[in-house]
């Protein structure tokens, strides 16, 4: 019975010991792509969504949980929308939406590249870039430069080279501005004029990401890109 008693100590023992090790040793750290902005994970962009407020002091801050197309109805004055996230593939009914916005007047400002028909509807094409695959590469990093309405805010940032990343291979020249490159070469950043309205569109939505925002100096990129746009309700 003793022999018992002592082997069931000595199991729970364990069992306690090995929970407090579990509990106390850091956790691995999450790699996954999420652009939620609930998460405080490297590639979510809790960051970013905090700093709104400061970004936009004299706007209306919302966020919107319905879909594009079932929220139409709510959004009768001109606004600014953002939009991040890996990739955005509008069907019709929801590009017809964010097409009137623009037509109204509202600036429209995606992170990620766009497929399908709002694509399709501006002429764009996307490419990738393979930083792994760049044999011209020389350094770990990439330089990225934007026009910024804010001087003080340009400024050199640096991309992880190793990325893999799209950028803007095509568009319509009659409406658009260039903004943005990364190595000087490949557009990342854009200004499309649409009836009354701009739509701003970045092919590197991890530049808003919580690993960038981190620190002081690459954060900028994001504010300085979000700074196009001007003074509204923001959803």
């Amino acid at each position: 019975m003793k022999k018992e008693r002592a082997y069931l100590l000595f199991l729970i023992l364990s069992i306690v010991l090995y929970a407090a090790v579990e509990i106390m040793k850091p956790k691995p750290v999450d790699w996954s792509i999420d652009y939620t902005k609930d998460k405080s994970i490297p590639f979510a962009t809790k960051i970013l969504y905090d700093e709104l407020g400061t970004l936009f002091p004299d706007s209306e801050l919302n966020q919107n949980i319905k879909s594009v197309f079932v929220s139409e109805s709510d959004w009768v004055e001109p606004k600014n929308f953002v939009f991040i996230n890996s990739g955005f593939e509008f069907d019709k009914f929801e590009a017809d939406v964010l097409l009137d916005q623009l037509e109204l007047g509202s600036q429209i400002f995606i992170a990620g590249p766009i497929s399908g028909y709002l694509a399709d509807s501006l002429n764009l094409s996307y490419d990738l870039y393979y930083g792994s695959l760049d044999s011209t590469l020389l350094e770990d990093s990439i330089s990225l430069s934007i026009d910024s309405p804010y001087k003080n805010l340009n400024g050199n940032w640096k991309y992880d080279s190793k990325e893999t990343f799209y950028y803007i291979s095509s568009y319509d020249s009659s409406r658009t501005t260039e903004l943005g490159r990364f190595k000087n070469q490949y557009l990342n950043f854009i200004k499309v004029d649409f009836g009354n309205g701009t739509l701003f569109l970045n092919s590197t939505p991890l530049l808003f990401t919580n690993y960038y925002l981190r620190n002081p100096h690459q954060a900028t990129y994001a504010f300085s890109a979000m700074s196009h746009l001007t003074t509204k309700s923001t959803i």
